[in-house]
């Protein structure tokens, strides 16, 4: 089985670090894709790999994942690792940290590695990371064939740049989220959140797409009938009946990685198994390439 690597590289002066999955016997000549997939904030490319196992997808489906991995900003290193995400009070953002330029010399860096299908360029995140590849969607469309996002939405300065050539998205919330707000009906209930500077999950779905003809909402069968969370799923079209994007509502779930472990912190909330969030972003972005000629269901 393919190994997790760890390397680096020199971005700015400043040394950048990333874990990533080459799998074997892979044909380096024939062009492929590859996956970018950014962890929370306090958290690292290795947990982040163990969370989501996208590298084993990868060995499935035969294309890179990337674990790129966000830096401290302060200098004693007590800060957390954060991404620059778009909200006003992101530690990286302050710093003047652009991650996004970390990203697209890593792509130049794969790209001598295999030949990359520059069509097939995919970023996902959870949390902090999340809404860093929603930042990318809006920021770098044409760079990024499709973006997912876990347990984060649209940050309001982002939106403010949004166009109706954001990258195609595949949005992941749960409606008890106790750190990003599922809706401002919950944030004005009373409720205390960490995160306060991101729109709603609705608002973030009109913010990306904006070319929408039909919505068709449905909810998805329980994987688990004793896993009280359900997910229902909200399908946006264009006039040609194309899918252009997909929010995923576990109700009941919380801050967390639905089908991940179990085992997740306590405070982030219910962790659903009624969804494999890494199967289903994978496989949903790949729909929503505009480029991509292989579709799968």
């Amino acid at each position: 089985m393919s190994k997790l690597q760890r390397s680096s590289l020199t971005v700015e002066g400043v040394e950048r670090t990333y874990a990533y999955v080459i799998p074997e016997n892979l044909n380096l000549s024939q062009p492929r894709a590859i996956h970018f997939s950014f962890h929370g904030a306090g958290s690292d490319a290795d947990y982040h790999s163990r969370l989501t196992k996208f590298h084993e997808l990868a060995i499935e489906d035969g294309h890179v994942v990337v674990y790129p991995e966000a830096i401290r900003t302060d200098r004693d290193g007590k800060e957390v690792k954060q991404w620059h995400d778009g909200t006003k009070s992101n530690r990286a953002r302050k710093a003047g940290v652009d991650d996004a330029a970390f990203v697209l010399a890593l792509i130049e860096v794969f790209a001598e590695k295999f030949a990359l299908d520059r069509g097939q360029i995919y970023a996902s995140g959870f949390s902090n990371g999340g809404a860093f590849s929603l930042r990318l969607a809006v920021e770098y469309a044409d760079t990024f064939a499709a973006v997912g996002s876990v347990g984060a939405l649209l940050a309001h300065d982002t939106a403010q740049t949004a166009s109706t050539n954001a990258a195609p998205a595949v949005v992941i919330m749960g409606d008890k989220d106790p750190v990003v707000p599922y809706d401002h009906a919950y944030a004005r209930a009373g409720v205390q959140y960490e995160v306060t500077e991101m729109l709603g999950a609705e608002a973030t779905m009109t913010g990306l797409v904006s070319n929408v003809a039909e919505t068709v909402e449905k909810r998805l069968s329980p994987l688990d009938l004793t896993d009280p969370t359900r997910v229902i799923a909200k399908e946006y079209y264009n006039e040609e009946i194309q899918p252009v994007a997909w929010l995923y509502t576990v109700k009941g779930g919380g801050h967390t990685w639905p089908g991940g472990p179990k085992v997740q912190p306590a405070y982030f909330g219910r962790v659903s198994q009624q969804l494999e969030a890494s199967r289903v972003l994978w496989q949903q972005m790949k729909l929503l390439n505009r480029e991509s000629k292989v579709m799968q269901s």
